[in-house]
């Protein structure tokens, strides 16, 4: 049994990896949601990466994946992030990069955890 929850891991290389998401949709109004927190940021060269703000849908190569407050998920533009929740692209990726160190410290503590557990009832 692992001690550690391992948070899902999200890589988004295309603009498809944002827009197939289970709980994706766009627009969203800026008004009618909370935004709660970035999840991802990504980075892709697709022409048809649209801010999901419903008054903004700027073009762009860049933003954050963040979840609303009723537990779906949109993509804001850079802008449109530091308007919302405050955050840069740079900032949101140190911070995203270290929660990833973290999680692979997870896995690899529960892996240590679990063959300890199996020793120690062997």
């Amino acid at each position: 049994m692992p001690v550690f929850h391992i948070e899902e891991e999200i890589t988004l290389r295309t603009w498809d990896d944002i827009f197939n998401r289970l709980d994706y949709r766009s627009p969203v109004g800026a008004n009618k949601f909370r935004f709660l927190r970035i999840t991802a940021v990504y980075s892709v060269k697709e022409q048809s990466a649209r801010c999901g703000i419903s008054d903004c849908q700027q073009d762009h190569g860049r933003g954050f994946l963040v979840i609303t407050s009723d537990e779906k998920e949109t993509n804001l533009c850079e802008a449109c992030g530091q308007r919302l929740l405050d955050s840069t692209f740079n900032n949101s990726t140190n911070i995203l990069q270290g929660t990833a160190r973290v999680r692979e410290q997870k896995i690899r503590l529960n892996k240590v955890l679990s063959t300890a557990m199996k020793l120690k009832g062997a």
